[in-house]
C-alpha cells in the first residue's frame, strides 16, 4: 500500500442513499444493446443509434435508477436486478451529468440536513419545487423541446397537479407550457461545454490509502485512513479504520463503485451497524468530498 496522499472529507455521513454495485462489466456494447432491448419497444430508435427521450436527457445515477423504477412498475417493463444495475451504470455514464452542473444541488443527494431548497425564481419554486425538491429539476438536463415533454408528462401522470395549493392563484398551465420550459432550458441545457469536456476524460483509478475525516450523526467527528482496491469496472473493494474525537476506533468493510467517473457512492458496515457514502470525485482524482 502507499503513503496516504489522497483525501476524502465525508461530513454528516448517514445511513441511507443510493448504492448500485454493478456487476462484472459486461462492456458498453452488451449494455447499449441490452438498453434497445428493453427500452426500444416504447422510444423510437434514431439513424444514429439513440433512444428518443431516453438519450434527450441528462441525469445522476439515482434519477436514472428512479426513472427505470417508474418504467418497472407503470408500463410492466421486466428487469432483472442485475439488468437494473447494467442500465444504472451505463446511462449515468453516457448520459450523467459534469461535476460542476451538480453544484448546489448535491445536498438533495448527499441527504444534508437543514437545508432550504427553492428554485430560482418563485415560478420555478411553486410549480415545479411544491411537489418534490427542486434540486431534483436542477440535477437534470434536457431541451426544450424535452423540458416541455416532462411538463405533459407531469400533467398526465398527476392530472390535479395545477389544481393543488399555489397552482391556483396563477395561470398554471400557461406558465407551465411555455415560460417554464424556457427558462429551464436556460438555466439546464441539454449541451454544455463542461459535459463536452467532462466526456474526454478517462475514469480515475481511485485505488489506494486516502485519508478520511468526517462525522458521524450520533457519534462526531472522525479521522482515519480508507484503504481502496480496484475491482475491474468502476467497482472497488474498500476498508476504513476511523478514530472518533472520544476513543473510540472502528473498523469498517464495504465496496464502493464510481460512476460518471466522479460520482462515488459506497457501503460499509462494521457488524450490524450500516453506512452508505455519497460524494464527487475532485477532477484531479485525489481528494473526494460529500
Amino acid at each position: 500500500m502507499r503513503a496516504v496522499e489522497k483525501s476524502a472529507s465525508l461530513f454528516g455521513v448517514l445511513a441511507f442513499g443510493l448504492l448500485l454495485i454493478a456487476p462484472g462489466s459486461a462492456g458498453a456494447q452488451d449494455d447499449q444493446a441490452l438498453l434497445k432491448e428493453q427500452c426500444a419497444s416504447c422510444h423510437e430508435a434514431r439513424g444514429d443509434g439513440t433512444l428518443s427521450r431516453v438519450h434527450d436527457a441528462r441525469k445522476t445515477p439515482e434519477a436514472w435508477d428512479m426513472t427505470l423504477v417508474r418504467m418497472m412498475n407503470v408500463h410492466g417493463v421486466e428487469l432483472s436486478s442485475k439488468e437494473r444495475r447494467r442500465l444504472v451504470k451505463h446511462l449515468s455514464d453516457a448520459r450523467g451529468l459534469a461535476p460542476a452542473e451538480t453544484a448546489g444541488y448535491r445536498y438533495v443527494l448527499e441527504k444534508t440536513p437543514g437545508v432550504t431548497d427553492t428554485g430560482p425564481s418563485d415560478d420555478l419554486t411553486q410549480i415545479c419545487g411544491r411537489c418534490h425538491t427542486f434540486a431534483r429539476v436542477g440535477l437534470q438536463r434536457r431541451d426544450e423541446v424535452e423540458w416541455l415533454k416532462l411538463v405533459h408528462f407531469h400533467l398526465g401522470q398527476f392530472p390535479t397537479t395545477e389544481y393543488q395549493a399555489l397552482g391556483r392563484d396563477r395561470d398554471w398551465w400557461g406558465i407551465a407550457s411555455t415560460g417554464i420550459p424556457k427558462e429551464l432550458a436556460k438555466l439546464y441545457p441539454l449541451e454544455t461545454d463542461a459535459w463536452t469536456s467532462w466526456q474526454k476524460r478517462e475514469a480515475p483509478d481511485l485505488s489506494g490509502a486516502w485519508r478520511l475525516v468526517g462525522r458521524q450523526p450520533g457519534k462526531g467527528p472522525y479521522d482515519g485512513r480508507l484503504t481502496v482496491k480496484s475491482k475491474g469496472g468502476d467497482n472497488y473493494e474498500v476498508e476504513s479504520m476511523l478514530t472518533f474525537a472520544g476513543g473510540e476506533t472502528v473498523k469498517r468493510r464495504g465496496r464502493a463503485i464510481l460512476y460518471t467517473g466522479h460520482e462515488w457512492r459506497a457501503a460499509t458496515k462494521a457488524g450490524d451497524d450500516r453506512i452508505r457514502q455519497v460524494a464527487s470525485v475532485a477532477e484531479d482524482g485525489n481528494s473526494m468530498s460529500g
